[in-house]
């Protein structure tokens, strides 16, 4: 509350974070029995959280925020609960772990109304510069704007938190999970298995190609952030 006003009060342009952390382990919120750290709390905090954030879209509204506000409703990551033996986070690339929602919002509906089959987080910054027309060709970054429907669906990367623990590449349908300890590989076909249950076979030329596509990535991104 003592945020929005300052925000109001201040008559400039702003970006602000609110990050709850209700919904993270251990799970800790009004509704949740103390340390159980089981599913249930984890739903109770989630919906406390989505709660506190029509708290928030309320006092935006009663200071005047909305009409020239976009919301970005992202999560940081998933979280396992037993679906392949692990629970928590960080600690594998299952889709429980990796799948988030990503929502953009206006009051205005400048957005429209549009669902794009998946996205990435990287995807966030270079859709709000396309959105405030600040798109520049001369600033290279990662990631497409969702407002552009050349390249809808581009591969994502991704890794565990911790380096070396874990790596995977999604092209839709598939999805190939990387063992780093073991330089194993592991398909995915998410059309017939959104569960990730059933591994699919792969040969050895496209097992290759997937690792060193993946090794491709990950060099390429210590090159750009050697001191990440």
């Amino acid at each position: 509350t003592l945020g929005s006003k300052f925000i109001s009060q201040a008559g400039k342009p702003f970006a602000a974070v609110f990050f709850p952390l209700a919904a993270h382990y251990p799970y800790d919120c009004r509704e949740s029995v103390a340390n159980r750290h089981s599913r249930a709390d984890y739903g109770k905090c989630v919906v406390e959280s989505d709660t506190n954030l029509a708290k928030l879209l309320e006092e935006f509204n009663r200071l005047g925020l909305m009409q020239d506000t976009l919301f970005v409703v992202v999560g940081d990551h998933g979280e396992s609960f037993g679906e392949h033996g692990l629970f928590v986070h960080n600690s594998s690339m299952h889709d429980e772990e990796v799948a988030v929602p990503l929502v953009f919002w206006s009051e205005d509906g400048r957005l429209g109304d549009r669902l794009i089959p998946y996205s990435r987080q990287i995807d966030i910054e270079p859709t709000i510069a396309d959105l405030m027309g600040a798109m520049r060709a001369n600033i290279p970054v990662q990631g497409v704007s969702l407002l552009r429907q050349q390249n809808p669906n581009p591969a994502a990367f991704m890794a565990t938190f911790f380096d070396g623990l874990g790596s995977a590449l999604y092209e839709p349908p598939f999805k190939y999970i990387l063992e780093p300890s073991t330089n194993s590989l592991t398909m995915f076909d998410h059309t017939n298995d959104p569960f990730e249950k059933s591994p699919l076979k792969i040969d050895e030329e496209k097992t290759r190609e997937v690792i060193d596509r993946i090794r491709a990535f990950y060099a390429y991104q210590e090159s750009v952030f050697p001191n990440r």
